[in-house]
């Protein structure tokens, strides 16, 4: 890609504070914000054009929790908000959106059994997958793009739990293996698919790749959160 990736600033939220995430795990509280609404407008006065929200609370919980949160951030900024955590229903879906979320994370579990088809109503769905330590199976990947299909996404986040707020650097190797599977499978779908990543950013040269494979939007977190990087070098 010779664009640059759409840098989207995240905020986790955990009994109403800004937490830290490593690999899907809760390992601490961000101490520069008072509350995630600081968050989100410190990041949008510093360019962002999309806010990434995840409701821990909610995730842990299996439904929303921090609704009032995601509605006062969705408030007092002025970007895109793509918010997720808890997401099992369509009803979730709409509840976050009533909330003023303009995109959805819905994660079903890989042959979980979920009715992916039901999402199909939701204007602004993003479909989540999560990468473990190991490389996806082919079977796995064609769940995966049958779950596109199912819902009508047209945003595709793929998280590397196996990276996910260490800062060592994405696994490069195993995600242009993944792009290329679903192109090679379905290229029609991944053309017209926004691919987002997240997990284990710590410098510009890593966006610039994952920019280079494929990916048009990555979620940054503690890269920015630690000043690893500046998020004005690379929106």
């Amino acid at each position: 890609m010779n664009s640059r990736p759409l840098i989207i600033p995240s905020i986790d939220i955990s009994q109403g504070r800004v937490a830290s995430i490593r690999q899907h795990k809760t390992v601490g509280f961000d101490g520069r914000f008072k509350d995630p609404v600081e968050a989100a407008v410190f990041w949008t006065q510093r360019g962002a054009r999309r806010i990434h929200l995840i409701d821990i609370d909610g995730s842990k919980s299996g439904c929303p929790v921090n609704i009032d949160i995601v509605e006062a951030i969705a408030r007092a900024v002025p970007v895109v908000i793509q918010a997720g955590g808890g997401i099992r229903s369509p009803k979730d879906a709409e509840l976050l959106k009533g909330a003023g979320a303009d995109l959805v994370i819905f994660r079903p579990r890989p042959f979980g059994g979920e009715d992916v088809e039901s999402f199909r109503t939701i204007q602004g769905i993003i479909l989540g997958f999560d990468l473990m330590d190991d490389p996806p199976a082919d079977e796995v990947l064609d769940w995966l793009i049958s779950c596109l299909s199912a819902t009508g996404a047209r945003s595709l986040l793929i998280c590397d739990v196996a990276v996910e707020g260490t800062s060592k650097g994405p696994r490069l190797t195993i995600l242009n293996t993944l792009l290329s599977h679903l192109n090679a499978s379905r290229p029609d779908l991944l053309r017209n698919l926004e691919t987002i990543y997240a997990g284990g950013i710590s410098t510009k040269v890593d966006v610039e790749m994952l920019s280079s494979i494929g990916f048009s939007a990555l979620v940054l977190g503690a890269a920015l959160y630690r000043g690893l990087v500046d998020l004005s070098e690379v929106s």
